[in-house]
């Protein structure tokens, strides 16, 4: 389990087919290469009831999950948004292994290498499990990850979903494009859910990490306010944190750092306590 699910009523932990090889590590055998192991068994999902502690377990073809977009509840039903890998495949150990750097170094493995998907489950009180795959007119081209949404939406319906896509769109010469380019032209997505719309940006040779979505305090859209987050630019060799219109992903304001942040993964936001936020778009 990499990350959980939590909705008003339920915490639902996420079981996927991956194991520690203890004998492989003592042996030396590095997690890549050993340390963790995959297999054809399901995943589970386990639903604990967050008044009574009761845990409810729903089984499904093993796939391997890394983050969470949402989820919320519908009726009796649990809805979860995540981004997903195949399983059973000692090479990938579903996303745990892209970062390899003998498999980046080799164009044609880094090419290669399976994309993420987004799918949505929906657990039934009947027990069964319902699975949909989304955006899925983008044909496995899009490759998101690391998403983030309106926090204050946490467990609740959304919309909007922020992502980095590690095969970015061009999105610097077409907001529609759906061409992903090779791995390693990282860009920064946006889609709605709910009505379609897309868009993105992309600024080549520049790799943002992912991103903070701040709301706006007086903001009444799911999408008012700011992405916080920090990019390597590597037209100067340098890195600045960038502050972005979450509306458009416009640049509105950005700050030089004094020293090289390489690509990092994940971002969070701490506002100071009982402080006012003024944000200005």
């Amino acid at each position: 389990m990499h990350t959980l699910a939590a909705t008003p009523n339920f915490i639902v932990l996420i079981a996927d087919p991956l194991y520690l090889s203890v004998t492989d590590m003592m042996e030396g055998a590095p997690l890549g290469k050993g340390g963790l192991q995959t297999n054809g068994d399901p995943t589970l999902f386990q639903v604990v009831d967050r008044k009574t502690g009761a845990v409810r377990t729903f089984e499904n073809p093993g796939f391997i999950h890394a983050h969470i977009l949402n989820s919320w509840e519908e009726g009796d039903d649990i809805l979860i948004d995540l981004t997903w890998y195949d399983a059973n495949n000692k090479t990938t150990l579903g996303w745990m292994n892209r970062w390899f750097l003998e498999y980046i170094k080799d164009p044609t493995t880094r090419e290669q290498w399976p994309r993420s998907k987004v799918m949505r489950y929906r657990l039934k009180a009947d027990g069964s499990v319902e699975t949909q795959v989304l955006f899925a007119d983008e044909d496995g081209e899009n490759d998101f990850e690391v998403p983030k949404i309106n926090e204050k939406l946490n467990g609740h319906p959304y919309c909007m979903v922020y992502a980095t896509q590690f095969h970015s769109y061009e999105y610097d010469f077409d907001q529609q494009a759906t061409k992903g380019g090779p791995f390693g032209a990282v860009g920064l997505a946006k889609r709605n859910l709910c009505s379609g719309e897309r868009g993105g940006r992309y600024v080549p040779n520049t790799y943002p990490s992912e991103v903070q979505f701040v709301a706006d305090p007086g903001g009444i859209k799911e999408d008012d306010g700011v992405l916080l987050g920090i990019v390597f630019d590597g037209n100067t060799n340098s890195s600045s944190f960038h502050i972005l219109d979450a509306h458009n992903l416009e640049l509105v304001a950005k700050a030089e750092l004094p020293v090289k942040i390489p690509f990092l993964i994940h971002a969070s936001y701490f506002p100071e306590e009982n402080a006012p936020i003024h944000i200005t778009v």
